[in-house]
């Protein structure tokens, strides 16, 4: 049994179906873990012989292409939202974490002014790298958009956006500490 969709496609082929790795003539079922969506003359011309592996790989890459290109659009604003996003949290972390350093004098405004530029500069080229790779992921394998959805998962990535903004802060709070911080402020302002 094929199952047919019109999905606008390119100019050689109209459609795409829902092809059976396993037909279901040889005992393949129609669960989720059975079926590519693939161009329907491929699939025709397949027939009722079972998917290779190098044919399963060959659907992948091209739908994960086909896909990507259709939305470069929208993956291009996500992309660039996230690199700005990244760059701004770092600045904005790196600023904070040696506000004090610079307050206490161990290090000069330039240093300081480098240590911002720097991260600043490490999350403008990492996350662009991070975000491309995602997507190739997760249009090589959609299945896993799933797992990354859950709450559980979720949660998990909030917790280490969590600590990796929180980390450098104490770091800060403990080195301003250790270097014999708030107990003379506090004496000195009474």
């Amino acid at each position: 049994m094929l199952v047919a969709a019109t999905v606008p496609h390119n100019s050689r082929k109209c459609c795409k179906h829902g092809s059976h790795i396993n037909p279901r003539s040889q005992g393949g079922s129609n669960a989720a873990d059975n079926i590519l969506w693939e161009v329907g003359v491929d699939n025709l011309r397949r027939g009722a012989k079972v998917m290779t592996v190098g044919e399963q790989f060959y659907i992948r890459v091209y739908n994960a292409v086909d896909s990507i290109v259709s939305n470069s659009g929208t993956i291009a604003k996500l992309g660039i939202t996230a690199t700005v996003t990244a760059i701004l949290t770092q600045v904005v972390v790196t600023a904070i974490s040696y506000s004090l350093d610079l307050y206490r004098g161990d290090i000069t405004v330039e240093e300081y002014k480098n240590l911002i530029f720097e991260a600043a500069k490490a999350a403008g080229i990492a996350t662009p790298i991070v975000f491309l790779v995602l997507v190739a992921v997760l249009a090589l394998f959609p299945e896993f958009t799933v797992i990354l959805s859950a709450p559980v998962v979720v949660a998990g990535f909030n917790a280490l956006f969590s600590i990796s903004i929180a980390t450098p802060i104490i770091q800060s709070l403990v080195r301003h500490i250790e270097a014999g911080g708030f107990g003379i402020e506090t004496t000195s302002a009474e």
